[in-house]
């Protein structure tokens, strides 16, 4: 990913981090989504808008280290999407097969990332399909997450 689109994914998230919120931040909690490919589950915390109109979704990417050592920041970020309004999904997209992508080939590394945007797309359509779902979908990735955001939206027409 170059700089330029590294910063851009920067900028956004501390303009984010710095708007007033509508709702306290504090007040909203992740449900829990689990899916079921044939790959291996996909686990997705979902951090609902308070209210019952339509409202668009961000699916929330993580970097190549996962979700775990930078889990209170993801969740700052989802819960803070959720607070402005968006549904936030926090996906963990990794399969139990693609853990080891540091180590792959390159033409190993394709594939899994292959399966990465696939999964992704998975989440993507329940997000769609949410009762409350506007129909807007949005991809905020970290690092690795940045450079899978950037790959799913431009093979993805729903994103």
């Amino acid at each position: 990913m170059t700089a330029r689109a590294n910063f851009a994914c920067f900028a956004f998230a501390l303009v984010l981090a710095t708007l007033p919120t509508s709702t306290s931040a504090a007040t909203i909690q992740a449900r829990p989504l689990t899916l079921a490919p044939v790959d291996g589950p996909i686990a997705a915390d979902v951090y609902r808008a308070p209210g019952a109109k339509p409202r668009p979704a961000v699916i929330v990417l993580h970097g190549a280290s996962g979700i775990e050592p930078f889990a209170a920041a993801y969740v700052r970020y989802a819960t803070s999407l959720a607070s402005h309004g968006f549904d936030a999904y926090l996906v963990s997209y990794f399969s139990p097969h693609s853990k080891d992508w540091v180590h792959a080939n390159p033409e190993r590394e394709q594939a899994i990332r292959m399966l990465w945007r696939s999964r992704i797309g998975r989440v993507v359509y329940e997000a769609k399909n949410s009762p409350h779902a506007s129909g807007s979908i949005g991809l905020l990735g970290f690092s690795l997450g940045g450079q899978v955001a950037l790959s799913m939206a431009g093979s993805n027409n729903r994103v």
